[in-house]
């Protein structure tokens, strides 16, 4: 478990992959951030902030995005949320001014990869680097600088997502990448508000198979006790086990819905 500081001089030499121009990555942003804005803000060396944020060591702006939509909205809604032993809730008031958007790479673009036990070995580095809970972010963060100070041309880094593994996530850097990340006009893209009946009903689809909902509970029907009532109606009929009320989707649906493309975030 190599949580130590990055050598000085580094002595790693990343290894990198090429995502080819026209790739879909889904994200998770607040509005009234475009889509394909990046993110400007500089963490604090130590606390707060993301995995691979810049600070005032190493500024340059940063967007977070992932290949599918599951892991987009997993790395925004499921991180730090335990089970306690049941489905994990998550409040609608918390998914306020949050949207989903689908965007298009423009250009290739060249990430360091730090997905297999391989391609962390070449940086002398093992899975801590992208497992690390969030009190260690500050030591990671001086890992991304480090990496960014060994690779001068990488456009940003790719790992497997800690909270929807083998999936994976990424974050791009803007001072790399100008002009290199569009909105998606069709095939299902545009934003979709997490807080709206279209989002939510999304969001019940897509939290499901991670025993994952969002509040108010979903209604489920009790076991019936005894005959039924000769006399019910289509009102009196009890719902679906497993069904949100209005909405009609089923908490356990593996469809991702938004044009059929699996989606996901990290902001």
């Amino acid at each position: 478990m190599p949580d130590e500081m990055p050598p000085e001089p580094f002595r790693g030499r990343p290894l990198d992959t090429v995502l080819p121009a026209g790739t879909p990555l889904w994200r998770v942003h607040h509005e009234p951030h475009a889509a394909t804005a990046f993110n400007p803000t500089l963490a604090d060396p130590h606390w707060h902030g993301s995995r691979f944020d810049a600070t005032a060591r190493a500024p340059f702006s940063y967007l977070y995005a992932a290949p599918e939509l599951s892991t987009a909205v997993a790395e925004v809604l499921l991180r730090n949320r335990g089970f306690a032993g049941r489905a994990r809730p998550i409040l609608r008031g918390s998914l306020a001014g949050q949207r989903l958007s689908r965007i298009l790479l423009v250009r290739a673009l060249r990430l360091i990869t730090l997905v297999s036990a391989t391609d962390l070995a070449a940086i002398y580095q093992d899975d801590w680097i992208v497992q690390a809970e969030a009190r260690d972010y500050g030591k990671t963060r001086r890992w991304a600088a480090a990496l960014r100070d060994a690779d001068l041309t990488a456009d940003g880094l790719i790992w497997q997502s800690r909270v929807d593994r083998p999936k994976l996530s990424l974050v791009l850097f803007g001072d790399r990448c100008d002009g290199a990340v569009g909105l998606d006009g069709g095939g299902g893209g545009g934003a979709i508000r997490l807080d709206d009946p279209a989002g939510l009903e999304l969001l019940d689809r897509v939290l499901g198979p991670y025993l994952a909902y969002v509040e108010p509970a979903p209604a489920f029907a009790p076991a019936p006790t005894g005959p039924p009532a000769a006399t019910a109606g289509p009102e009196s009929a009890p719902m679906t086990p497993g069904r949100r009320p209005g909405t009609g989707g089923s908490i356990g649906a593996t469809d991702t819905g938004a044009g059929g493309a699996s989606m996901e975030t990290h902001r």
